[in-house]
């Protein structure tokens, strides 16, 4: 995990925190008089402060909390009202602060990064928060650290799903033993959710009630309540259940046309407030000009020239009131098809999830067959996750066991593959370096606090211990300089005593040069395996294992590795790089031998392989029968010359019908004779003989 991805992992377990507090300052009353509600914000400010610290305590808002944290933690009695005061003065502004931060800071992950910025479930701030609390659970041990799942609408459904999804003994133990397993768990289940909801968006059946809602709610308020009836048929087949209550809205929406006849309305209050005294058959604005308007003209809230005015505002009312029913019905609406895309929604991730968790967890029992088989191979245990779902699964394994079995009954054989992968008789080469020759000497310091028993006499520069006939020495002009010189040499006879410490010291005397011979790393191994008719049966068997051996042993040691088979024609793996080699290196265990034998191609491959970069200094071994013609000039040319240059070419001789020129162009032979039932070991005897 990198720097930034830790610095966010600690900021969302602060927001964390934060939301804590401002849950619990809903009571704020209660931190003072209950002890475990303050004891529990106390350490949720703590806990904050500890979140700080892993990221930048001299940030101005960060500091407050970090030193928030060291007043909860070191202080006797903590004063619990200036504590409040402090952090609800200060956790808005570090809130906002966060959250700014975070919303810049994405995965370090190319495939949780893309998740992250363009996974179509919540905001990007939900899809950030649900990858750190995925990692988190995975990895993050002290579970008090642990980022929470987001709960956002929008989100909680995935949240959940994955939370499930993740417990499972064998994931979490997996995950813990192996960070990347871990990170390749997270990426497929990000993968998993990104695509879920593709499909979800894709298949979803509310398209055209989402579209049709849209159209409503753009209708100007008229054309809304004219249309209503055609709404409400149209909802009542798809609300069976009363969900919406039509029969509510139906009431208000007949009301409508009544509230905006204004000038009956009016006309009926200016009736009350003057108790039905007025005549208004003539119209409001006739009255307001007639003499009688003025007997009531302290009872009327309006005259004829204000009357515009509130006939306008009475018409405004009326529509307010008929917006805010359109709202209420169309919000209505909205959340009833929300509740019915969530439950789709949770209904298609469950599936989706149960598909997925069959195809995960069966994915953790190939990886352990893996794991079983192959991890004397390699320890980079991670790289195998990714082929645990190949095809080649079911008989790829049944195989793989077979040739890890065979190397296990057959010690002679794993004898054989250890010694040709190690071999490397390369020309010795010197270096001169130079050996430093040390010598210890011993010091005695007395204690002078008490000097102790005196137990001999020794030699030192410790004047308080000196023998009398050192002073006189001192006092002598003849000998003074004597003293002098043993003085500085540290050759005084001076008293020792029981509780002087010894000390000692190392000193160079001096440096002297020597011969080392060079330390040699094991190169590359390029091996060519004869896969014609004339190799079934045992050497076929042992060729096989020997290419299965030679793996582990390039994988172990860190080692390039190249396979060509060849017959009539080649074919080539790079054992090295194991995943992408290992479909191929089980078709090649699978593979019947047929056909005939010309090596040309196979070695012209090889000597192009030493051209390479990561081959130039491989080593070559052939395992044949070596029933063959012999080489042509050009190849034994080309094959002499890579010598110079330090390859070595090996060969594994099975069987006793090989062609003897062919042979010799190699510099070490090795013979398996298949008619001795003590073949290999002796052919493994002649390789320890051989001193590699």
């Amino acid at each position: 995990m990198e720097l930034n991805d830790k610095i966010r992992k600690s900021m969302n377990v602060i927001l964390d925190s934060i939301q804590e507090i401002n849950d619990i300052y809903r009571n704020k009353e209660k931190i003072k008089t209950n002890k475990e509600t303050r004891s529990h914000f106390e350490r949720l400010v703590e806990k904050i402060g500890e979140g700080i610290n892993r990221i930048d305590k001299m940030n101005p808002h960060f500091k407050v909390f970090n030193d928030l944290r060291n007043v909860v933690s070191h202080e006797f009695e903590v004063n619990i009202d200036r504590l409040i005061s402090e952090v609800d003065k200060n956790l808005t502004p570090l809130k906002e602060e966060i959250q700014g931060f975070i919303s810049k800071m994405l995965s370090s992950n190319p495939v949780l990064k893309n998740f992250e910025k363009f996974g179509n479930i919540g905001e990007q701030k939900d899809r950030s928060k649900l990858i750190d609390a995925l990692l988190d659970k995975l990895n993050e041990k002290d579970k008090e650290f642990r980022t929470k799942f987001p709960n956002e609408p929008t989100i909680q459904n995935y949240s959940k799903a994955i939370d499930q999804i993740t417990d499972h003994p064998e994931l979490l133990k997996l995950s813990s033993d192996n960070s990347i397993v871990a990170t390749q768990i997270i990426e497929s289940i990000s993968e998993w959710a990104r695509n879920t909801q593709k499909q979800i968006k894709m298949n979803e059946p509310f398209y055209e009630e989402s579209e049709y809602l849209n159209l409503v709610r753009s209708l100007p308020l008229k054309d809304f309540y004219q249309n209503f009836k055609e709404t409400e048929i149209k909802l009542k087949e798809i609300y069976k259940n009363n969900e919406i209550n039509f029969s509510y809205y139906e009431d208000k929406i007949s009301k409508f046309d009544k509230k905006l006849d204004v000038e009956r309305i009016i006309q009926g209050e200016l009736k009350k407030q003057t108790k039905g005294k007025v005549d208004l058959k003539n119209g409001i604005e006739n009255f307001l000009s007639s003499p009688e308007f003025k007997k009531f003209e302290k009872d009327i809230p309006f005259n004829k020239k204000s009357y515009p005015k509130y006939k306008e505002k009475k018409i405004n009312q009326a529509y307010d009131e008929a917006n805010v029913l359109k709202n209420n019905f169309l919000k209505n609406w909205e959340n009833e098809l929300f509740k019915r895309k969530q439950k789709y929604e949770l209904e298609q991730i469950e599936k989706a999830r149960n598909e997925f968790i069959n195809e995960l967890y069966e994915k953790i029992k190939q990886f352990h067959k893996l794991k079983e088989i192959l991890e004397p191979f390699t320890k980079d245990l991670g790289r195998l996750w990714d082929l645990s779902g190949g095809v080649w699964q079911n008989s790829g394994f049944e195989i793989l066991k077979y040739y890890a079995k065979v190397m296990e009954d057959d010690q002679a054989i794993n004898a054989l593959a250890e010694m040709l992968g190690r071999y490397r008789k390369a020309e010795a080469e010197f270096e001169e370096i130079e050996i430093e020759k040390i010598v210890i000497k011993t010091k005695f310091k007395p204690r002078h606090a008490t000097k102790g028993e005196v137990i001999g006499i020794t030699e030192s520069n410790d004047i308080n211990s000196m023998l009398p006939v050192e002073i006189a020495t001192l006092a002598n002009p003849a000998t003074k300089l004597i003293f002098l010189k043993k003085f500085a040499e540290a050759k005084l006879l001076t008293y020792e005593f029981r509780n002087q410490n010894v000390s000692s010291k190392e000193e160079i005397e001096q440096k002297e040069k020597q011969l080392k011979e060079k330390e040699e790393s094991k190169g590359p191994i390029i091996i060519c395996v004869d896969t014609s008719a004339s190799m079934r049966g045992t050497p076929e068997q042992i060729a096989k294992t020997i290419c299965f051996a030679l793996t582990k042993i390039a994988l172990t040691e860190n080692r390039k590795c190249f396979l060509i088979s060849f017959s009539t024609k080649i074919q080539t793996i790079e054992l090295s790089d194991f995943r992408n080699s290992l479909d191929s290196l089980v078709k090649f265990l699978k593979l019947s031998f047929e056909g005939g034998t010309d090596p040309l191609p196979a070695l012209e491959k090889a000597l192009e392989m030493l051209e390479t970069e990561n081959f130039n200094k491989a080593d070559i071994l052939m395992v044949s029968d070596f029933i063959m013609d012999r080489l042509s000039d050009k190849l034994t040319k080309q094959i002499s010359n890579a010598k110079q240059l330090k390859t070595k070419f090996h060969s594994l001789v099975i069987g006793s019908s090989h062609h003897k020129v062919v042979i010799e162009n190699f510099d070490h032979n090795w013979y398996y004779d298949i008619k001795n039932k003590n073949g290999l070991i002796n052919l493994v005897k002649d390789l320890y003989e051989s001193k590699i």
